[in-house]
């Protein structure tokens, strides 16, 4: 499964470490209103979670997000 998560502050970074130390994704895009923040989060979060199931976390944008059903 892969997830898109708009906006990065508090509440997305929240749900981003839930679904990474969970391991429910594959893929985790990250999308902010600016692309370097996402980027900072998603690092942050790849090298925080050493010990938890592989996802592949990235910065995206609304293009790299997966379409709603």
């Amino acid at each position: 499964m892969k997830i898109g998560i708009v906006g990065t502050g508090a509440v997305g970074c929240a749900i981003a470490l839930a679904a990474v130390t969970r391991g429910s994704p594959r893929e985790i895009v990250l999308v902010n209103r600016t692309r370097k923040t996402a980027e900072a989060v998603a690092t942050d979060i790849h090298y925080g979670t050493p010990l938890t199931p592989k996802v592949d976390i990235r910065d995206g944008d609304l293009m790299r997000c997966p379409a709603q059903a």
